[in-house]
């Protein structure tokens, strides 16, 4: 350094610079000044080390300048450090740190300061190259797709120490499409190398936030997904989180035993792509590797139908409104819809089709897609955009109404448009007209599940309903006075009913008044049409059968009966069919119907089934009607009336059938006839064995385990007893009878076992050791052989 106040020469004390070693070498720089001096002098000095502080590997000497000749010596050492360098302090001699030092003017930034009180002190360092420590926070969304997984995410970035140039972003099997951003990121830099791993440059040296964007996508096939996460190498992670979003056609099911570093977050439903759930699956990433694996099931598209129909019927005309829903799931229909409907409606000017809402025109089907019926023909329906979910297409078109005569029923056949895509659900036809016609009937596969029913605003409401999909229902249509329909009172009715194990016969006898000149009566959907028989006052009469069971019994005298007062008919039908199905012993009998306009003041139901079964109970509004007696060696439930009088009480000859006195009998009675009733038929073998098995399983357990004859279990079980007496005290009745061969094996069970179990007599010879007892009485037992003798003493 050069001044114009002071020379300097430096002088090399020791030996020559090779011999030492070159931390003890020692440099002395002599400055002269230009005349003596007292006072303050500055002196600036500045050295330099060639030698690599870092390839070293060793502990620096960092203490500063020595005035050899200076009585005391103090100052300060401040240390920098230039470029990405870290410094480990050593030990020290004679030092201390500070925060802060004196006419501090450098631009560096300043890494510690020292200050030193005499010579010689020892400051020593360490320089290391700074480490780059990089915590990253992942957020990945998967979609899953039938045939690829499609990874989309963001990674953010804290880098702290040195500045990063460069990540590595281990991805396994997944292909990279796509890593930005652009502006932070050297895409023409990026590359893989055979083991799944990515070495992404970076546009500068980053240090803070740094924020980078990826997108990949993998192949995967069969009915198991397993996908790894990519993770950055290097760094450390913390909880991420995962959104996983199949698509609409795939119903995923993860494996939480192979899912691993995922924890499925709270609140999130299930997954479901049946129920139509937008929200896919959240997780939160723990741990340094995160695998994804589940269960897939790829769904095609899938349509239900369900088809409403409305027919509203007047004198002149009949107009229909049918709405077909659609229900599409799992994949959205974006080919046109195809529906079938007969030709002249296709080409009627009358005809409107809507789209939720909107108005849409048919269109010609392909020529591959045509009617199988004659004088039908397919049209479609476009769709302006692909749907998915629910939608409803309405038709609405006129219909030529039937040609009625008053007092008379006539075939009417109402076309409908029938949907040729998806899976039919049902259809339901509502007609309705006003006071004076009704639908007394229908032709299958059509049922009518509400029968014509007139409001109080005048209009007669019928439900027709069907499972299959069909084009056409075939109706009953009946026109009966303008001014009214009129009634009829049946007084008195008899419905006996005969069953063997296949067949079933049934005898309805009607004691009825009415001015009408025909009866109709609905017999069941279960009953053979060619066994009907009709008897009118005795006598044989020709009915016509019309569809859905639908007789029409002509009345005797019609002309007069309808000038002049109400008459008195006894009306007789027997009809025959199949035995009713049963589930586990329930069956459901229907009953025939009279009507429309029937009042019912009084029925009887005679029910005749095989001897070795029994009605356990009925479901319904008819109450049995019955007294408890001694029949054929048990108690059991004997008819209240019987047959003859039953056949006195209605006015009729009484019938017997072979085997009616071997059969079990029941006679229900009701002020009004039900369509049906419910009834719970066993046979006597299941009655008493499975009655008598829980007896002796119940009486065993009471015998051979102890807590079942705890207080507590006992109470149960009486209460279990006392609640059976209490609610249908015929029921306790008849399984107390069906138990009584359990009861007796449980007896029997415990008999042998007390007679088994029997434990030897044993005699116990008293003690011969002499016992004192002391208190207000005193009793002494001697030694010797026992005797009978007891001496007290009062003390």
């Amino acid at each position: 350094i050069t001044s114009t106040q002071y020379d300097l020469e430096v002088v090399t004390e020791g030996g020559r610079s090779g011999e030492e070693d070159a931390a003890t070498r020692r440099r002395v720089v002599e400055v002269r000044l230009p005349e003596p001096t007292l006072g303050p002098v500055e002196v600036r000095l500045a050295a330099r080390r060639t030698e690599s502080l870092m390839e070293t590997g060793g502990w620096i000497e960092l203490a500063g300048f020595d005035v050899p000749e200076a009585i005391r010596q103090s100052g300060f050492v401040g240390v920098m450090v230039v470029g990405d360098r870290l410094l480990v302090w050593g030990p020290s001699q004679g030092v201390r740190q500070v925060e802060d030092l004196p006419n501090w003017q450098q631009e560096e930034e300043l890494v510690a300061g020292f200050e030193y009180f005499g010579q010689p002190y020892s400051l020593t360092a360490r320089v290391l190259p700074r480490a780059t420590r990089i915590t990253v926070t992942p957020d990945y969304r998967l979609d899953i797709s039938p045939d690829q997984s499609t990874l989309s995410g963001t990674l953010k970035l804290d880098i702290r120490g040195a500045p990063a140039t460069s990540v590595e972003i281990d991805i396994g099997d997944w292909t990279l499409d796509d890593l930005g951003p652009i502006n932070r990121v050297v895409s023409e830099g990026v590359q893989a190398d055979g083991n799944g791993v990515v070495t992404v440059p970076l546009l500068e040296r980053a240090v803070g936030e740094l924020e980078l964007t990826i997108r990949a996508h993998r192949e995967h096939v069969g009915e198991q997904l397993s996908v790894t996460l990519p993770q950055l190498r290097g760094a450390t992670a913390n909880d991420g989180r995962l959104t996983v979003v199949p698509a609409d056609n795939i119903e995923l099911t993860p494996d939480p035993d192979k899912v691993k570093g995922l924890v499925r977050l709270s609140g999130i439903a299930a997954w479901n792509a049946s129920q139509g759930k937008p929200a896919g699956l959240t997780y939160r990433l723990e741990g340094p590797q995160a695998v994804f694996t589940a269960d897939i099931v790829v769904h095609r598209q899938k349509i239900v139908t369900e088809v409403a129909a409305e027919v509203d019927l007047s004198h002149d005309k009949a107009t229909v409104e049918e709405r077909i829903r659609y229900d599409i799931a799992y994949v959205p229909r974006d080919k046109a819809l195809a529906v079938e409907l007969p030709e002249s409606l296709a080409s009627s000017r009358d005809l409107s089709v809507s789209i939720n809402g909107e108005s849409v025109s048919l269109i010609r089907a392909v020529s591959d897609e045509s009617s199988s019926s004659p004088g039908w023909v397919v049209r479609q329906i476009p769709l302006s955009q692909p749907l998915l979910g629910r939608m409803e297409i309405v038709f609405r078109y006129p219909l030529s109404p039937p040609e009625t005569a008053r007092r008379s029923s006539v075939p009417w056949t109402i076309f409908l448009v029938r949907p040729l895509d998806g899976t039919p659900t049902g259809q339901t036809l509502t007609i309705t007209s006003p006071a004076g016609i009704d639908i007394p009937a229908c032709e299958v596969p059509w049922e009518v599940t509400l029968p014509s029913k007139v409001g109080a605003d005048g209009v007669c409401t019928t439900t027709l309903t069907t499972l299959e999909s069909v084009a056409s229902a075939k109706v009953s249509v009946r026109l009966w006075d303008a001014a009214g329909v009129d009634s009829v009172i049946v007084d008195r009715a008899l419905i006996e009913t005969w069953m063997d194990r296949a067949v079933r016969q049934d005898r309805v006898v009607y004691r009825l008044t009415t001015r009408q000149a025909s009866l109709e009566v609905r017999l069941p959907s279960e009953v053979s049409m060619e066994t009907a028989q009709v008897f009118l006052d005795g006598k044989a009469v020709q009915v016509e059968a019309a569809v859905g069971g639908l007789l029409m019994v002509p009345l005797h005298d019609a002309r007069e009966a309808e000038n002049g007062e109400p008459r008195s008919y006894l009306l007789e039908i027997w009809y025959s069919g199949q035995r009713p199905e049963s589930r586990w012993g329930r069956a459901r009998l229907a009953l025939p119907q009279v009507g429309p306009n029937a009042y019912v003041r009084r029925v009887y139901w005679r029910i005749a089934i095989p001897g070795d079964e029994h009605i356990i109970t009925n479901f319904g509004t008819m109450t049995p009607e019955y007294r408890w007696g001694w029949t054929r060696g048990y108690w059991g439930r004997i008819p209240t009336l019987t047959e003859q009088e039953l056949a006195d009480w209605i006015g009729a000859a009484p019938v017997g059938t072979p085997g009616d006195r071997e059969a079990s009998r029941y006679l229900f009675g009701g002020l009004q006839q039900p369509a049906g009733m419910d009834v719970w038929i066993l046979r006597r073998t299941w009655i008493v064995g499975g009655v008598s098995l829980a007896v002796l399983l119940l009486g065993l357990m009471l015998i051979y385990l102890p807590v079942m004859r705890r207080p507590a279990t006992l109470m149960v079980v009486a209460t279990a007893c006392g609640a059976l007496v209490f609610l249908s005290p015929a029921m306790a009745f008849l399984t107390s009878q069906a138990g009584s061969l359990g009861a007796g094996m449980v007896l029997l069970g415990f008999l042998l076992r007390r007679g088994l179990t029997r434990r030897p007599r044993v005699y116990t010879v008293p003690d011969t050791t002499a016992i004192v007892e002391r208190g207000s009485t005193e009793t002494m037992i001697g030694a010797g052989p026992p005797i009978d003798l007891t001496m007290t003493s009062s003390r």
